[in-house]
């Protein structure tokens, strides 16, 4: 494959990922989104943990 440039950077790339180099690309991938915090309910008696409706 010919050398193509970033739009965003303009640095030579092999190949383009969504039109950008990898460096520029991760930049702005997310992975996964998850919350800073999860909340749970645990029984103080058992430990069961409550999911959803269900404890388990």
């Amino acid at each position: 494959m010919k050398n193509l440039a970033c739009p965003v950077c303009g640095r030579p790339a092999d190949n383009l990922i969504d039109g950008r180099c990898r460096d520029c690309f991760l930049k702005t991938f997310t992975l996964a989104r998850i919350p800073h915090m999860i909340r749970t309910i645990i029984c103080p008696l058992c430990g069961s943990v409550k999911k959803g409706a269900h404890w388990e």
